[in-house]
């Protein structure tokens, strides 16, 4: 176990791609143990608790609940942006298990080469599937 420590989370870089991709798994898990049905969740919208109304972002966990479901009209039915949100945390997944295979390899062990690309991709994912998120807070501050 202690290899394992050495080899695999000895830098920062590995054990902040190990962490995001852990809470990239905890909401999934999140979203496949509650359901829309039950509308069970611990955890319920702050703003909605706080301002009594809606935000753009009402809907998105009974949304992924639904996407883990598979049944996606449904999910659309709850939040219109919650395919587009889901997309973005199963890309990043990916990326981070990519990342932490690909610098793994005692070839690629030079994280500098691998930093900025990791950056830039989930930057412009960022930007692309949060758009709608983004541009109605600029437009609300204008």
């Amino acid at each position: 176990m202690r290899n394992l420590y050495k080899t695999f989370l000895s830098n920062p870089y590995q054990k902040i791609n190990t962490i995001l991709a852990g809470f990239i798994i905890l909401i999934f898990v999140y979203s496949a143990i509650f359901s829309p049905e039950k509308n069970n969740y611990p955890i319920h919208s702050a703003d909605k608790l706080i301002s009594g109304s809606y935000s753009m972002s009402t809907g998105l966990s009974r949304g992924f609940s639904s996407i883990m479901r598979l049944q996606f009209n449904e999910a659309l039915s709850y939040n219109p942006f919650s395919i587009r949100i889901f997309m973005f945390f199963l890309i990043q997944l990916f990326l981070r298990i990519f990342f932490l295979l690909y610098n793994r390899n005692p070839m690629h062990s030079d994280i500098r080469y691998i930093i900025i690309p990791d950056i830039a991709i989930s930057t412009v994912l960022f930007i692309v599937f949060f758009e709608p998120f983004w541009r109605e807070m600029l437009f609300i501050r204008w």
